[in-house]
């Protein structure tokens, strides 16, 4: 199916591209910019679709029982898989919901695909948050799961200093 997919989708592609060239010929070029302009559009639908697919399959291995395989996970991000996809409403992560609920080995997953590429706990003075403001390091003391020290040192670890990233509210 996903075959199927793919193809037409190249089809709905390659059509307005000859059309382009054809106009550029004729030397139309409100026909041409129109035209560029939907296969613009086309593209980054198939960016987006392409993306969240990368993303599932992240998600998918972080949260698998099995022995995680970090090679691939670490491929996925590098091909555009987001690492911090939101859940609707609350801006949570997967990485927030995690700390949340105890879940010491699925915090390290996260934490560790943050290694020299995109942060899970955000950085740089720009904590990752959901919508009331809180942070991961917030949702793992929101909880008294088993775990939590592990996952706190892990949290605490990976903001590697950047006080944002620690405490992103004022409650002053």
């Amino acid at each position: 199916a996903d075959h199927h997919h793919y193809h037409g989708h190249h089809l709905a592609t390659i059509v307005p591209i000859v059309d382009a060239a054809a106009a550029a010929a004729a030397g139309d070029r409100a026909r041409l910019d129109h035209l560029l302009s939907e296969v613009n559009e086309l593209c980054h639908s198939f960016y987006q679709t392409s993306r969240m697919r990368l993303t599932s399959k992240l998600m998918s291995l972080v949260h698998s029982p099995r022995p995680f395989d970090a090679r691939l996970a670490q491929n996925l991000v590098a091909q555009g898989a987001n690492l911090n996809p939101r859940q609707f409403g609350s801006g949570t992560t997967p990485l927030m919901g995690a700390a949340n609920q105890g879940q010491v080995e699925i915090v390290r997953r996260l934490v560790s695909l943050g290694d020299g590429g995109p942060s899970p706990v955000g950085g740089g003075g720009r904590p990752l948050v959901d919508a009331t403001g809180m942070t991961p390091l917030h949702h793992a003391c929101a909880t008294d799961a088993e775990g939590l020290t592990d996952i706190v040192d892990m949290l605490a670890g990976a903001c590697a200093g950047d006080a944002a990233c620690i405490n992103a509210r004022d409650d002053a």
